[in-house]
């Protein structure tokens, strides 16, 4: 195909040259719900072979979505394009399987029509390629695409750069008017994998109205890479399976995209916070979402200059969101490269048909309940087209209800269950989960959804805040309100340059900082901020919780640990406060104690220092996190600052000091952390009194990709030492001169209540 073939004239998209014969599974599809999402990929062919492998899953599963365009495009790992040679040999062996596909599903597009759509978008690397003179084939058939006559919005997934859908969108913004730049936006639906180029950005920062996902949770989910589920139900199968390649980094990275407005019953991806095969997204827009690290590299201020710039992420769950559905996506790839092999519709299995309460389509339903009522839910009529067994899973899904304790669901292996809506639940919301699956081989998976909404005012404890996200316009006092964050109460303390999340004590006993975010929505401690990457074989290897302080013995500051921990308010003379629904001021404190430590939390606009008034064992005070705040960056280098201004670099492997020539001395009152990105504030921790004797260790290490540690006097013989002012000060400062930070900071250790 040559890279200048213009396809978007109206006469030749419009032919959809699908089969007209009918099939046993095309009369299957009429009893269910036949809506389709459509769908535009954009995609850096040729620099991952993952993206081979997505298209792949896709053309098998084709029959699900009207795909509008397969565009070929550049991204970050391949700054240029100048043909389709790669889509089109995967395209041939699409056409090698389409009569067997089609057998076994109605719907599958011709080859011919896929090929009409298979074109060039934009050949050079990110914003440099947008404006003037520079359309391309796939920004054209972006703009036909939006304009036609149809109701429901149009998926542009970016599985490279964004550069091509941001010509687009720069076209229309110049040559039409803002009634009909809002018209075309409104029809628009991003979903960006990771970030490839700095054009995503620029789109968000200049149509901050426009519906745009940057999913970063889409490693973790895959199956064991080149293991036998690649080698024996996907690549050993017929022509898809042989361009199928072997994973070179990470499985079918793009796939996520298209996943996510898969109809499978599961979820409504214009509700993005449902979740489904393609992860689960937060309604909250979060600024700063960064993008893979080599885009940086190759323009340190690509991104940055369109600071601030909001879009839709990943909740806290990230790849989890997707993993929890893995035999069922698993299954239906590999049932569907079955499909293309098989030209005998009774030689492969084929999906169930699930029925929520009567209803035969795959939307997601809902329904009214009060507090304390039992709901009865049926699947009775659910039919499988081969005749075999079905089985029933009916399941509370907390993540996206409102409600968040324990929901008892009676016969959840029957075609009825019931629910029992807790008598604490008024105002919330409730996800139910159907899983309809069948005994074939592979078993394939039908899902339904019913939210039941549960009538009444909601209790203010039981809110589930926008977490994942920093509070957004930042006050310029302190605002401490009661919420929960990663499924444990805490006091959110919102302050001028950032904000905090201090487990209050009320689950468990459990205190300490589980999140510190800065303005741009970067998590610098805990946040499970060494998901994915450790290495350990620790909890299976596969991630660790950190947090800080990790103060004392029995768990006590440590957070998402048990103890025996409380926490309250007091006013400067000590007295406690009686919290109701918020605080807010210059200078709010929180005391919290068990049996053998009392501590003071204070809190200022620019800082936050901690008192010992009690403590009756060795303590010592650890900083746990990512560098730059951001835990799926990728950082060659982690840098640590002392007062000397020297960069330093964190080593990796293990415990250590931070330095051998500093013995066991730490030779500086603070240290900060350094990132690339100017424009983000910083974390900065500093020791206003000696932390120990000549014989406490002070030492920082890395550990997996991003996680650095530092403690300030972690020796066995390290006892408390009381009735300092304050023994450490922590905060964020702006990135500028090494001189104005140190100044800044000294005057913090200098004067910590002020």
């Amino acid at each position: 195909m040559k890279p200048n073939q213009l396809i978007f004239c109206v006469a030749m998209v419009a032919l959809l040259f699908y089969s007209p014969h009918k099939t046993r599974a095309e009369q299957q599809e009429n009893e269910s719900n036949s809506y389709k999402p459509r769908i535009i990929n954009t995609t850096d062919l040729g620099a991952d072979p993952d993206d081979e492998q997505s298209l792949v899953r896709q053309l098998v599963a084709s029959n699900e979505f009207d795909i509008e365009g397969l565009i070929v495009a550049t991204g970050c790992w391949k700054k240029t394009q100048d043909n389709t040679a790669m889509l089109d040999v995967i395209l041939d062996a699409y056409e090698e399987t389409y009569p067997n596909l089609s057998i076994h599903a109605a719907g599958f597009p011709t080859p011919e029509y896929l090929k009409s759509i298979a074109v060039m978008g934009q050949d050079g690397y990110g914003m440099s390629d947008v404006g003037a003179g520079k359309d391309s084939p796939g920004s054209e058939l972006i703009i036909v695409a939006a304009d036609k006559d149809d109701p429901r919005p149009l998926w542009l997934m970016g599985w490279g750069g964004m550069n091509t859908i941001a010509q687009a969108i720069w076209k229309v913004s110049e040559t039409r008017s803002p009634a009909e730049l809002k018209k075309f936006l409104s029809k628009l639906r991003l979903y960006d994998v990771l970030g490839q180029d700095d054009a995503g950005a620029w789109i968000a920062k200049n149509f901050p109205d426009v519906f745009y996902i940057r999913a970063t949770g889409v490693y973790g989910w895959q199956p064991p890479k080149n293991g036998d589920y690649q080698r024996n139900d996907i690549q050993s199968h017929g022509p898809l399976g042989s361009v199928y390649p072997d994973t070179q980094w990470a499985m079918e990275g793009d796939t996520p995209a298209f996943m996510h407005v898969y109809p499978n019953g599961l979820n409504d991806p214009e509700q993005i916070d449902q979740g489904g095969w393609g992860g689960r997204f937060s309604f909250t827009k979060k600024a700063g979402i960064r993008s893979m690290s080599e885009v940086p590299k190759i323009q340190e201020d690509g991104e940055t200059q369109y600071d601030p710039y909001l879009m839709y992420g990943n909740t806290d769950e990230k790849a989890e969101a997707i993993k929890k559905w893995n035999k069922g996506y698993n299954n239906d790839f590999a049932a569907r490269m079955d499909w293309s092999i098989s030209s005998n519709y009774a030689d492969a299995n084929h999906h169930p048909t699930a029925i929520l309460n009567g209803d035969k389509s795959r939307k997601v339903l809902s329904m009214s309940a009060s507090s304390g009522e039992k709901i009865t839910l049926s699947a009775e009529g659910s039919r499988d087209p081969d005749g075999d067994t079905l089985s029933y899973k009916w399941s509370f899904y907390a993540e996206p209800s409102t409600y968040k304790e324990s929901v008892e669901i009676q016969n959840s292996t029957s075609s009825k269950a019931t629910v029992q809506i807790p008598a604490n639940a008024s105002g919330r919301s409730i996800h139910v989960i159907l899983e309809v699956y069948d005994d074939g081989e592979p078993n394939l998976y039908a899902y339904r959804r019913m939210i039941i909404e549960v009538a009444g005012s909601p209790t203010t404890e039981n809110l589930e805040p926008d977490t994942g996200s920093p509070y957004f316009p930042f006050p310029h006092t302190v605002l401490v309100t009661k919420v929960r964050h990663f499924d444990n109460m805490c006091w959110k303390i919102a302050a001028a340059g950032g904000t905090w999340y201090f487990e209050n004590g009320e689950t468990e006993g459990k205190t300490g900082f589980s999140s510190a975010f800065d303005q741009a929505g970067n998590d610098w401690i805990g946040n499970d901020a060494d998901r994915g990457y450790n290495k350990s074989s620790n909890a299976g290897g596969k991630h660790e919780y950190r947090g800080w302080p990790n103060f004392g013995e029995g768990n006590f500051n440590h957070p998402q640990r048990k103890s025996n921990s409380t926490s309250w308010w007091v006013d400067e003379s000590g007295k406690k406060i009686a919290f109701e629904d918020s605080l807010s001021g210059d200078h709010l404190i929180m005391r919290s104690s068990n049996p053998s430590y009392e501590l003071e939390y204070h809190f200022f606009p620019s800082h936050a220092a901690i008192k010992i008034i009690r403590a009756d064992d060795k303590y010592a005070f650890l900083f746990e996190g990512p560098v730059g705040g951001e835990q799926e960056a990728s950082v060659e280098k982690d840098y640590y600052v002392l007062k000397d201004g020297v960069h330093r670099e964190i080593k990796s492997g293990g415990l250590g000091y931070l330095e051998p020539e500093f013995g066991n001395k730490f030779p500086s009152p603070f240290f900060y952390l350094a990132d690339s990105d100017s424009k983000d504030k910083q974390v900065f921790y500093a020791g206003v009194r000696d932390v120990g004797p000549i014989t406490a260790g002070d030492e920082g290490w890395r550990q997996g990709e991003n996680m650095v540690i530092f403690s300030f006097g972690r020796d066995e013989d390290k006892r408390a030492y009381s009735g300092t002012e304050a023994i450490c000060v922590f905060g964020f400062t702006e990135k500028t001169e090494h001189k104005e930070i140190s100044s800044f900071i000294e005057s913090k250790i200098k004067s910590p209540f002020n």
